[in-house]
């Protein structure tokens, strides 16, 4: 009788064990975000949501040349520029983001 005591006790652990673990709260990974240099054309800006739609070249070790919107990091780096303003932009990405950070004109 007691084996079976025993026995029972030990399998509620080995099942529920691993349920209780896989639903326990996870912490969050903060990572370091990586940063890219690239050159591309404005082809669109909206500050009101913190946006530049981009036609870049492509970024090394990154992403294929392409037209595709960005996150800005604030939107007072916008100031002084306009659509088809070729540039040189910094990028940071991380695992579920890409923000723009800096912008400069490129003559």
């Amino acid at each position: 009788m007691k084996y079976f005591a025993y026995s029972s006790k030990l399998i509620l652990i080995l099942i529920i064990g691993p349920i209780y673990l896989s639903c326990a709260k996870k912490e969050a990974v903060v990572e370091d975000p990586k940063t890219y240099e690239a050159i591309g054309v404005i082809v669109s800006m909206d500050q009101e949501n913190s946006y530049i739609t981009i036609n870049h070249k492509e970024i090394t070790g990154l992403m294929a040349a392409m037209t595709m919107p960005f996150s800005i990091a604030d939107t007072t780096i916008l100031k002084g520029f306009q659509k088809d303003d070729k540039i040189i932009f910094t990028l940071e990405v991380t695992e579920s983001k890409f923000i723009v950070t800096k912008i400069e004109k490129v003559n």
